[in-house]
């Protein structure tokens, strides 16, 4: 049996696996809100908390990468995000917390 472009199909069901639950639905917040709304730190906090692929509280450049662009709509290549980290990484670890990508975005 064949498929999509004529290869075969992968018999492994493990290759077809999709592990853990599904990403909860974050609908973003309504655009005219204030910058430090509630609302929009919750949103940022989910957008945040999908990334933290870890579970350490703090996201590394590729994360970040994917939560800028979830947050803001802004795709930035690896170096923008590298000089991003410089200037928001309070603590010197090369990563960033919540609270450090917060006081980053306001």
């Amino acid at each position: 049996m064949h498929g999509i472009g004529g290869y075969s199909e992968n018999p492994c069901p493990l290759a077809r696996l999709r592990l853990g639950p599904p990403p909860p639905k974050t609908p973003p917040p309504p655009p005219d809100l204030p910058i430090g709304a509630p609302e929009v730190i919750r949103h940022y906090k989910a957008e945040f908390t999908k990334r933290d692929y870890q579970g350490a509280g703090e996201v590394s450049v590729r994360e970040l990468q994917e939560l800028m662009l979830a947050t803001t709509g802004r795709a930035m290549n690896e170096a923008g995000i590298k000089t991003l980290i410089q200037k928001i990484d309070q603590d010197g670890s090369g990563s960033v917390n919540f609270t450090e990508f917060l006081e980053g975005c306001f």
